[in-house]
């Protein structure tokens, strides 16, 4: 069954960014006017991709010296047809509303989606082959669905410190991170491009050696194994993404821990991964040759850190412990494939230092020419507890 995709396009979601450059940006909304949170927005013949936030919101800039009107935009969400346009289209839309698999709406008519006061159907659970079965599939079949040769992921890396439950610091790196795919094990190595700091309001400032990308890597369940005979596996739903359909699958183990796939029952592909150890989310979109990659991953990994006098004494607390933890968040903001003679190994290293001590130089005006995702819930959370810790707008702690 093929579900309605409503794609806002605003009037101001194309703009000159920078000598030309353009900036694709948007909503994505589902028939009922509700936002749909990560869903996949790439140019597959460029390389570029991002994820929309929890309110739908997307942007991508593309290069004046790369693109052309006829490279196509898609997007891309779970449960519902994937949108494809020209960026010729795309530029012709201004207020318009597509709704795909039914009619266009200009601005001039009622902006209701067609047949929007009929019930939606409820796709029936997917039982063609047991749970385990579609597991061992998705293993078998994951060098063929995946890129597992040399490849450098651009990234957008955050990691905030919360101690006492309020965010206290934040790292972001742009990164390079050199990868040969899932049956390749971790990251083959981190280049550093640049970063920026907030103020550090930390009270105990617990580190963490090596660069946090790495742990993206080795908590991801398609590179640490797939099946696991210590969870207890069950179909528990279905659902659809660009065009395939999908079965959700769901283990749990004897300490209660959850581990939730979401698995193509045409190629065995693997779109989503939702973990309940680390609060942990990874969404995977496909390059312009079908092949996975990551596309977004958040993680919060919970801890608790012992007090010094000195420290309950600032705390205002007589407890000997409080709770910390780091909560991490990946945008892939590009994939590029890497052939011997294209690229230096040496220039992707395993950092030693924890992220917050990993020197680079901060230039705002590469911040600002950058092409930044929309703020998610998620990031907006936390930079508001660090803005009333400081009394200062994030961008007037940056590297101050």
């Amino acid at each position: 069954m093929k579900k309605l995709f409503v794609f806002f396009a605003l009037i101001s979601s194309c703009s000159i960014f920078s000598q030309g450059d353009l900036e694709v940006k948007g909503i994505v909304l589902d028939r009922f006017r509700k936002p749909i949170k990560f869903a996949s927005v790439s140019v597959p013949k460029l390389y570029l991709g991002t994820t929309t936030t929890e309110e739908g919101k997307f942007s991508i800039i593309l290069s004046e010296s790369d693109f052309t009107d006829q490279d196509v935009i898609q997007i891309s969400s779970f449960g519902n047809e994937t949108l494809k346009m020209t960026v010729k289209e795309y530029i012709a839309l201004k207020e318009k509303v597509i709704v795909i698999g039914g009619d266009v709406i200009s601005p001039k008519q009622d902006k209701t989606v067609a047949n929007n006061n009929s019930k939606p159907k409820i796709k029936p659970v997917i039982k063609k082959k047991p749970a385990k079965e579609y597991l061992r599939l998705a293993n078998k079949y994951l060098k063929r669905n995946t890129i597992n040769t040399p490849h450098q992921l651009k990234m957008l890396y955050r990691r905030f410190s919360v101690e006492d439950k309020k965010a206290r610091f934040l790292v972001e790196h742009i990164i390079n991170v050199l990868d040969k795919g899932p049956l390749n094990g971790n990251y083959k190595g981190v280049q550093v491009l640049t970063g920026r700091q907030s103020e550090d309001h930390r009270l105990v400032k617990k580190t963490m050696m090596g660069h946090p990308v790495n742990q993206t890597a080795k908590t991801d369940p398609q590179r640490i194994g797939i099946i696991n005979d210590n969870y207890a596996w069950k179909i528990v739903g279905s659902s659809s993404y660009d065009g395939e359909d999908i079965v959700i699958i769901e283990g749990i183990n004897k300490k209660n821990r959850l581990v939730r796939f979401y698995i193509g029952v045409d190629t065995y592909g693997i779109y989503k991964i939702e973990k309940s150890s680390l609060n942990a989310v990874y969404i995977y979109s496909k390059d312009e040759d079908g092949k996975l990659h990551l596309s977004y991953h958040n993680r919060t990994r919970p801890g608790r850190v012992t007090l010094t006098d000195e420290q309950k004494k600032l705390l205002n607390t007589d407890k000997d412990f409080i709770k910390e933890s780091y909560k991490h968040e990946v945008f892939v903001l590009g994939v590029k494939r890497l052939v011997d003679k294209d690229y230096d190994a040496s220039v992707y290293v395993f950092h030693r230092k924890d992220i917050g001590d990993i020197e680079t130089e901060y230039n705002p005006k590469f911040w600002q020419k950058l092409n930044l995702p929309p703020s998610t819930a998620f990031y907006l959370e936390s930079i508001e507890e660090i803005e009333k810790i400081s009394g200062k707008p994030i961008e007037k702690q940056f590297n101050k």
